[in-house]
């Protein structure tokens, strides 16, 4: 959006209609990730989690969330760098109303790509100057946001293996309770309701 207002400034474009053409685009999204989440994130996370390394346990706290935050949680995400892409799943999962979550999703994107937008037309024709003058910067910059990429992934892989780690574990032992007296998923015999069975009885010999 930065360089969308860079080429408005310039007259290459309307600054109005980048603005309105950006914020359309990622409303559109968010509502596609919106049904998704909804109709079957769980599922969705069940197939494909262990490539975006998402849980069951992430989208619990996302629907935890929206919870507390019922009115602004969609509004403020989409302020945040990084955070805003990934809104509009969850949002699904915890079944924000599909009116007030397009609302203030674009609410959010207005906000958002008319700063970006606005930045690079106020820079305009200097932007090549900025530039180069950040050009040796450039790749300490970039060297630090792969890094900082680095360790979000790492961090997710960590949490994401002990979210699945602890599911299994409780799976087990929830499998393993099948009470005394069962052997694999058959009930022994004598041990149905904890009876046990009589002794036969002795006869005595004839005289």
């Amino acid at each position: 959006m930065g360089f969308a207002g860079v080429l408005a400034a310039s007259g290459k474009l309307n600054l109005a209609a980048v603005i309105a053409l950006g914020t359309t685009g990622e409303v559109v999204g968010a509502y596609i990730a919106w049904v998704i989440g909804r109709t079957g994130g769980r599922r969705f996370v069940d197939r494909w989690g262990r490539y975006l390394l998402l849980s069951h346990a992430d989208l619990d706290r996302a629907e935890a969330w929206y919870g507390r935050h019922e009115r602004w949680g969609v509004f403020g995400s989409r302020l945040v760098p990084l955070v805003r892409n990934f809104v509009a799943l969850p949002a699904g999962v915890a079944e924000v109303p599909l009116l007030r979550f397009g609302l203030l999703t674009a609410a959010g994107s207005l906000v958002w790509d008319g700063t970006m937008a606005g930045i690079g037309y106020g820079v305009g024709s200097e932007w090549k100057a900025i530039m180069h003058g950040f050009s040796d910067a450039g790749y300490v910059i970039g060297l630090l946001v792969v890094l900082a990429i680095v360790v979000v992934i790492w961090h997710r892989y960590r949490s994401y293996r002990a979210a699945t780690a602890g599911g299994q574990a409780l799976a087990s032992s929830e499998g393993a309770a099948g009470g005394p007296g069962r052997e694999g998923g058959r009930t022994s015999p004598g041990s149905a309701s904890g009876s046990v069975p009589a002794a036969p009885r002795q006869v005595s010999p004839p005289d």
